[in-house]
């Protein structure tokens, strides 16, 4: 049986092109707000507006047709707030890949995400050694010391990523010591330590760091064992004997010794269309110098919130 051939009339083609064209577009903006999807929905059952229709706790940044969405807000009572912002970037196929950001403050949430593996996106072999180049010790951790944070730009690609500190007290099991994401929930443990900070700043000796982590309690001042006494015990915030206090200083002095080699604390990436993935522009300066002590003085501590 001869078959009848199979066509559209033009107009069908037009429009049945134009609306492929349009749908692209409403996906790519779906795209990007489902990537911060959760706090723009916590934002918006949250939001009130005042006599000029203006929101009370949020704002929003709906540049979706240009590959740019950004959401933040926070609400009553214990100060709670959230960010969020994503955005696309588009490679030589005309493919858009997705990067997000998002942060909250009282679940003490940092993560960076993508539509597919951040590896994929950052330079080849980006990661610890490209802020410590002296770094040699990748693979042999057992939990990450610092966070990569990204500044996500609305307009140009050129992004800057930098590296920071994970608050200390949350412990976040990884093999790398940095990390894409820290979370309260997501710590495989975490600890109070804000006394090691009351210890550091009302000491009498600068040594007794040092002392209690090398074990030597006789030569540490009857002021400083004073305190040392008042911070072991039951109770939050409390470690239950010396040898507790002693590890968690031991981490912190480690993660003091790998802050110190930081030759780059924020790096420039550019945007390599051709490739779908980003590369290295330049580097920027070392962070500024701390002894020990100003370290566990001025270092953010997790604690619970409300």
């Amino acid at each position: 049986m001869k078959r009848k051939p199979l066509f559209f009339s033009l107009p069908i083609f037009i429009f049945l092109t134009f609306t492929g064209i349009n749908s692209r577009a409403q996906t790519l903006s779906q795209r990007l707000w489902k990537m911060i999807e959760p706090c723009k929905n916590e934002v918006e059952s949250e939001e009130e507006f005042d006599a000029q229709g203006k929101s009370d706790y949020g704002h929003f940044i709906d540049d979706a047709k240009n590959g740019y969405v950004h959401v933040e807000g926070g609400w009553p009572t214990c100060g709670c707030e959230c960010s969020s912002t994503a955005a696309a970037f588009k490679n030589a196929k005309g493919e858009y890949a997705l990067l997000a950001r998002e942060r909250w403050n009282c679940s003490w949430t940092h993560k960076i995400s993508a539509d597919k593996p951040v590896s994929s996106l950052l330079p080849e072999g980006f990661g610890a050694a490209s802020f410590i180049p002296d770094y040699k010790n990748e693979g042999r951790e057992s939990e990450s010391i610092f966070y990569l944070d990204v500044e996500i730009p609305q307009f140009g690609t050129d992004t800057r990523v930098s590296i920071h500190l994970i608050p200390f007290g949350l412990g976040m099991k990884n093999d790398k010591i940095l990390g894409l994401e820290y979370s309260e929930e997501g710590a495989s443990n975490r600890r109070a330590l804000g006394q090691i900070s009351y210890l550091a700043r009302n000491m009498e000796s600068e040594l007794t760091p040092k002392n209690i982590i090398e074990g030597n309690k006789a030569a540490i001042p009857a002021h400083d064992q004073k305190i040392i006494e008042n911070m072991i015990g039951e109770g939050h915030g409390k470690f239950q004997n010396l040898s507790q206090l002693q590890t968690e200083l031991l981490k912190l002095s480690r993660a003091y010794e790998l802050y110190c080699l930081i030759k780059h604390s924020t790096i420039t990436l550019g945007w390599d269309v051709q490739k779908g993935r980003f590369f290295v522009k330049s580097a920027g300066d070392p962070p500024a110098k701390m002894d020990f002590i100003t370290f566990l003085k001025e270092g953010i501590y997790w604690d619970m919130v409300c």
